[in-house]
């Protein structure tokens, strides 16, 4: 029952994020840092900013007391989201990985979430920057 309710505040706050895409390079990026958000609606949430953003990264996260779950959805190889969550889970103490299109993480320092999130622009940034197509 939770989960379901949940689902449709995730679904009411999409807008909201979509509506603060930013820009980083030629990256378009959606971000969003909720309280308490089960595992799955995560990962739903982020496949479906994926898939109304059109071209870019999404990148969620779902803070608790004790820990941190974090996930990336990405349409762009430039930005592969199997890395970003790499440098994420770094950054925080924690792991993760997955494929470049979508990936997951975690750490048990949730704290350190907050510093992260304020540097994803320069993460992407260098993610881009070392992409072996760029031009």
């Amino acid at each position: 029952e939770l989960k379901k309710w949940q689902k449709m505040w995730a679904l009411l706050e999409m807008d909201e994020l979509l509506r603060e895409t930013s820009q980083v390079g030629s990256v378009r990026m959606v971000r969003g840092k909720w309280d308490n958000v089960d595992a799955e609606v995560l990962r739903e949430a982020a496949e479906k900013l994926r898939d109304r953003l059109g071209k870019g990264i999404v990148i969620l996260a779902s803070v608790s007391q004790d820990k941190a779950l974090f996930v990336a959805a990405s349409t762009q190889k430039e930005v592969p989201a199997n890395l970003m969550i790499k440098e994420i889970a770094q950054l925080t103490g924690g792991n993760g990985g997955g494929r470049w299109d979508f990936a997951q993480g975690g750490t048990s320092h949730p704290s350190r979430v907050e510093g992260v999130w304020a540097r994803l622009p320069q993460i992407i940034t260098a993610l881009t920057d070392s992409y072996p197509g760029r031009s």
